[in-house]
């Protein structure tokens, strides 16, 4: 009798390959192109903010710093660091409406769209997890093995290896 054995450490693996696989490259992207728009409508320091700006504990540092030096010094530095250590990334974001809500009442208008789409892009890049279909049918044919599995009959049916 074969017997098919899923760990823990499996699963985690095979949850790995159904979310989307170019999520990191394209992040990483959207983080560069995010800096260049940023620059471009002179939303970009050279100077770093004080250490009490970056002691804030309120979201977004809301209290001591404007939005784009949170997503200069904060958001973009965290995001890179993440993606550099193969960490998990924040599962969900909107960034984007408070940016929003802050350069419209704040800059002339059209300086800051780029920036704005790349934003909203970001958010979305981050929410996405899982693709649910991926997930179903992952999920579903795991379940059909094991049921293959447990009838002696039926195990001819499994898609193993010939060591198992």
């Amino acid at each position: 009798m074969r017997v098919m054995t899923v760990t823990c450490q499996d699963l985690r693996e095979s949850a790995k390959s159904w979310s989307m696989s170019d999520t990191p490259t394209t992040l990483r992207q959207q983080l560069q192109q995010l800096e260049v728009e940023l620059r471009a409508a002179s939303l970009w320091s050279a100077q770093p903010p004080s250490q009490e700006a970056m002691a804030s504990t309120m979201p977004f540092m809301y209290d001591t710093l404007r939005i784009e030096e949170w997503l200069q010094w904060v958001f973009v530095p965290r995001l890179h660091a993440l993606l550099d250590a193969d960490a998990s990334l924040p599962g969900n974001c909107s960034v984007h409406p408070l940016a929003e809500h802050e350069w419209t009442s704040r800059l002339p208008s059209g300086t800051h769209a780029q920036a704005l789409k790349l934003l909203a892009d970001i958010d979305a890049t981050l929410n996405k997890g899982f693709e649910g279909q991926h997930f179903i049918s992952g999920l579903a044919s795991h379940f059909r093995s094991l049921l293959v599995a447990k009838n002696p009959q039926t195990q001819s049916l499994l898609e193993v290896t010939a060591a198992i």
